[in-house]
């Protein structure tokens, strides 16, 4: 009996060992698969892009087809990147102590130090308080910066050791580091051991001591924590560690350590003392350059900036130098400056060549620039108030067929009930009404009630998305949560008056505006065309985003419409001799910011004017126009095209004779009215009524209410709905015939 019992156990004894070895040869085996599978499938890093050290080169075709030198991105001024010889050793000793003190010994991970982080994690299953321990090597940290996958799992920490690995075999030690040092982040926006030796010692890496040395080293494993700016007792503490762990690997010297421990920091940013300033334009190509590589080409932001700075890249620029030095210059001169109790207002312009897309001038800021890289005003986002209009409301209504050029639209009293059951009560700024207007007045003296009313009559999701879809503009906000609840650009106060969430930024604008001018084209605006690498091999050409918006008809209808406004109306202090026309001014909320967005047969350009902290202007008239106009005047259109026809198809557009207040056929009696403008429509546009005098009469009955004004106009601001609101822009354009509607017209000063 015992004996059948031993031999039972020993048959279960014998068949729990088979069960555990069968389990561990089965992990095992997946072990050696997922390897396999991770050395086969994971691409390695590009050693040879990196260790390049070689100058990048913007630069543009002069008129002769020459190429000519715009910047060069790494050379003796550049502050970016620092080479290995130039780093201190206690740089680098630092770094290595307090990251990764076998680094010049292990093969790209340390067994060590990997073996002990598994373990750490597997115990913090149980123990959700127990703190984490870092694995990662100097070369495995390396390998997340250049790639930025940080994510944490098993699959991605092995291919980060085996990219780490294949490194080590196509660098030096030395080359990882100095890839390293150049590519850590540090906080303060600072990549790389020249960037913060900057911003937080003011001096030059090389300059530095072990002190400052070690103080830098320590931020890295936590910046926020350790930032000297934020947190200076926490990066005292840290850098203590970091220089003990120096004394106790043999790196410093007792005397050295106390030495350094007993050094007061002198914590200041360098104001910038670099002689090679890059220019906004300059700027917006390396900002546009680094985003392509990272967007299409999955590089991390680090080596997209690796790349630009030390690939040896030639990058072919769209600038036309004497359009920026024009810029420049207005920019720059002090008599052009827009003040407000001794203090300056910011501005920004961008101008484009609406027929190709290329972005041919860009400044982001007033006065001299001090230091590349900076805040650029010409790419941020402010609301475009009364801007909006035409893009948002006017173009897509006309595209769609909501309203007609000749439509007569009805600026009177009107509460719209809102999809959350509220209500909104759009007002003019002078309180009055203008009654049936034309869809030219309504434009021209931008009236708010129109836009409102056509709007709601044709949706906003068709606004919405011909915004987004057809014009490119890519900060509308949909939905978003917010302490204060959810907000949307889907409303009809957002769309038809321009108080958007996030706002939209000049170079946006001008590519929505450089669509109306380039026939109904959208061609995403672009600063360079081609990259190549230090071989000459083509890298990456651009390919902008090119469709029809809308139709011809559209845009040059509305083209039609915008010369009013530099002709007759608010913009009358844009136009100049010698070129057509065509813009929108635009006012925000409070008057926080001023716009004109204007195209001539050539070049779209939009001009912003505010402050930093959004502020009101009050300033006499809309300073966005006299800038505008002060560059745009400047530009030699020797060879450009001077009319409309010229870029245009007219071929199946017509004018006819139309009366304002019934948008009907005019007659004798809107003539002696003063009544009468040419509406410009498609050639097989339907013949229209003729107008009578019962539409004459109803619009005296109108005036004898005081819904009509001959006040000066002034901004429309829609007190009810915060961030939203426009302007008045009464004009009507000159017409072919020489009528114009002499009640809506005001001389070139007036404020919107």
């Amino acid at each position: 009996m015992k004996t059948k019992t031993r031999k039972k156990n020993k048959k279960k004894r014998f068949g729990f060992f088979n069960f555990i070895f069968l389990m561990l040869a089965c992990l095992v085996g997946a072990g050696i698969i997922a390897v396999s599978a991770v050395c086969i499938f994971t691409e390695p890093i590009d050693a040879e892009s990196l260790s390049i050290k070689m100058t990048s080169v913007l630069y543009y075709e002069d008129e002769d087809g020459k190429e000519v030198t715009l910047q060069n991105l790494y050379d003796d001024e550049n502050r970016t990147w620092v080479d290995f010889d130039k780093i201190p050793l206690d740089m680098k000793n630092a770094f290595v102590a307090i990251e990764d003190e076998r680094f010049f010994t292990h093969p790209g991970f340390d067994i060590k130090r990997t073996a002990a982080a598994t373990l750490n994690s597997a115990i913090r299953i149980f123990d959700k308080n127990r703190s984490v321990y870092g694995g990662s090597t100097i070369t495995q940290q390396l390998v997340k910066n250049l790639t930025g996958e940080d994510k944490r799992s098993v699959l991605r920490k092995l291919q980060e050791i085996y990219r780490a690995v294949r490194l080590e075999g196509d660098l030096s030690k030395n080359e990882i580091l100095e890839l390293y040092l150049n590519t850590i982040y540090l906080s303060q926006n600072c990549n790389g051991v020249a960037t913060a030796s900057r911003v937080y010692f003011g001096k030059d890496v090389s300059e530095l001591s072990l002190a400052e040395c070690a103080s830098i080293a320590g931020i890295t494993q936590y910046p926020s924590k350790y930032d000297p700016y934020i947190n200076p007792e926490a990066n005292k503490e840290k850098q203590m560690v970091v220089l003990g762990k120096m004394k106790e690997l043999g790196m410093i010297s007792e005397a050295e350590y106390k030495e350094a421990a007993e050094e007061k920091l002198d914590f200041h940013r360098d104001e910038g003392t670099s002689n090679s300033v890059y220019s906004y334009f300059v700027d917006t190509v390396i900002s546009s350059v680094s985003k392509d590589l990272v967007n299409k080409y999955g590089y991390s932001e680090a080596m997209a900036q690796q790349m630009i700075y030390t690939g040896g890249l030639k990058i072919k620029c769209t600038i036309d130098p004497e359009i920026q030095k024009t810029l420049e210059s207005v920019y720059t001169d002090e008599s052009n400056y827009v003040t407000k109790n001794g203090e300056m207002m910011q501005s920004a312009m961008v101008i484009i060549e609406h027929s190709t897309g290329e972005i041919k001038a860009v400044v982001g800021g007033m006065g001299e620039k001090k230091g590349s890289l900076i805040f650029n005003h010409a790419t941020a986002l402010r609301q475009p108030g009364s801007t909006i209009k035409p893009i948002a409301v006017y173009a897509p209504a006309l595209e769609y067929g909501v309203i007609k050029s000749g439509s007569v639209l009805e600026d009177v009293p009107t509460t719209f009930t809102l999809s959350d059951g509220s209500t909104w009560t759009p007002r003019n700024s002078n309180g009055r009404f203008s009654g049936a207007v034309s869809v030219k007045t309504a434009i021209a003296r931008s009236l708010n009630i129109p836009a409102a009313r056509t709007l709601d009559k044709m949706g906003i999701d068709t606004s919405f998305d011909f915004l987004e879809n057809n014009l490119g503009i890519t900060s509308l906000v949909e939905r978003r949560e917010t302490e204060a609840g959810i907000v949307s650009d889907k409303a009809l106060a957002a769309l038809s008056l321009g108080g958007l969430t996030d706002g939209i930024s000049p170079l946006e604008l001008a590519g929505a505006y450089a669509a109306i001018a380039n026939d109904g084209k959208y061609i995403e605006p672009h600063t360079y065309t081609e990259i190549r690498d230090y071989n000459g091999e083509l890298l990456f050409a651009a390919r902008p985003e090119t469709h029809r918006a809308m139709k011809t008809t559209t845009s040059i209808i509305m083209t039609d419409m915008l010369r009013a406004v530099v002709s007759y109306g608010t913009g009358t202090g844009a136009a100049f001799s010698g070129v057509e026309l065509a813009g929108k001014t635009g006012t925000t909320t409070n008057d926080h910011d001023r716009w004109f967005a204007g195209y001539t047969p050539s070049y779209t350009a939009v001009t912003w004017v505010g402050y930093d902290i959004p502020t009101a202007i009050n300033v006499p008239g809309n300073p966005a126009v006299p800038l505008w106009k002060s560059v745009m005047s400047k530009i030699n259109y020797e060879d450009q095209p001077k009319s409309f026809r010229e870029v245009l198809s007219y071929d199946d557009m017509s004018y006819r004779s139309v009366c304002s207040v019934s948008g009907l056929a005019a007659t004798d009696i809107c003539r002696e009215a003063g009544t009468v403008y040419s509406q410009l429509v498609e050639k097989d546009a339907p013949a229209l009524g003729k107008c009578n005098e019962s539409y004459h009469e109803k619009k005296e009955d109108e005036e004898g209410e005081s819904t009509e004004t001959t006040e000066k106009p002034k901004d429309n601001d829609n007190t009810q709905t915060p961030a939203n609101q426009g302007q008045t822009a009464p004009s009507h354009n000159p017409e072919p015939s020489g009528k114009q509607d002499n009640s809506t017209k005001y001389g070139a000063d007036e404020v919107e």
